[in-house]
């Protein structure tokens, strides 16, 4: 397949999502887990999924400054965000928020339009094409995106060594987990969303993350059906064995 960008059949190993998130998450072990609601089994990864099917080494590497930014930004709440004095939002400084919002709709773009997706619904409609120019062409588009501080919890204890790769929520919703943080993205606007317009992420510096109670893990939609897919495996290679 060739780049989706440009046409160049020479593609390249193109990480659906920055592997230094992976390497976050991965510290001093070798290798990450990776579970889906698509397939059934565990993925075990060092550097998280790639696709060489959608991008050549020219746009790949387009990308490359609001991966790095926003790796780099996440550190950055998770060490240096200031929390309000009544607890209800999180402050943390944005220098870029051009990169932020590049690195937000280029990886949903990503997984959304990557074959390796085929077993999800993860058709963009007509925002697709709008998406792709605003991120490789610079386009007039300007989708809000919103971003979230929820500690998903486990028993009491946070998770945070986790990474829920983008999913639509709804037609024209899209949401991903990265960093302790709720990610979405809207592909169009309406008249009824003009509430979310105090909280919207983009261009904002410095950037206020709203902050939501803490939640259960077992309550996150699909949870359930990535734990049961990632031992359904084992549990049948073993009864076939047996």
């Amino acid at each position: 397949m060739p780049c989706l960008i440009c046409g160049d059949p020479k593609t390249v190993k193109s990480h659906l999502t920055p592997r230094a998130f992976v390497h976050d998450i991965r510290g001093n072990d070798t290798r990450a887990y990776e579970g889906s609601i698509g397939y059934e089994g565990t993925r075990y990864t060092q550097a998280g999924t790639f696709d060489r099917t959608i991008l050549c080494q020219l746009h790949e590497d387009h990308l490359k400054d609001c991966d790095d930014y926003a790796v780099n930004w996440v550190r950055d709440v998770q060490a240096d965000a200031q929390i309000s004095p009544c607890g209800d939002f999180l402050t943390v400084a944005n220098p870029r928020p051009d990169l932020l919002a590049k690195f937000v709709y280029s990886h949903v773009w990503r997984h959304a339009v990557s074959p390796r997706n085929s077993a999800f619904d993860m058709d963009m409609g007509p925002w697709e094409w709008q998406l792709r120019q605003k991120i490789f062409a610079e386009g007039r588009y300007d989708p809000t995106f919103v971003i979230i501080r929820q500690r998903w919890m486990s028993q009491g204890i946070e998770l945070k060594e986790m990474i829920i790769a983008p999913y639509k929520v709804e037609k024209r919703l899209w949401e991903f987990g990265l960093g302790g943080l709720r990610w979405f993205l809207k592909l169009n606007d309406r008249r009824a969303d003009k509430p979310l317009d105090r909280i919207k992420a983009n261009s904002k510096s410095p950037l206020r993350i709203p902050i939501l109670e803490d939640t259960e893990f077992t309550k996150r939609p699909g949870i359930i059906d990535i734990g049961v897919n990632m031992f359904r495996e084992t549990y049948r290679r073993e009864m076939e064995g047996g």
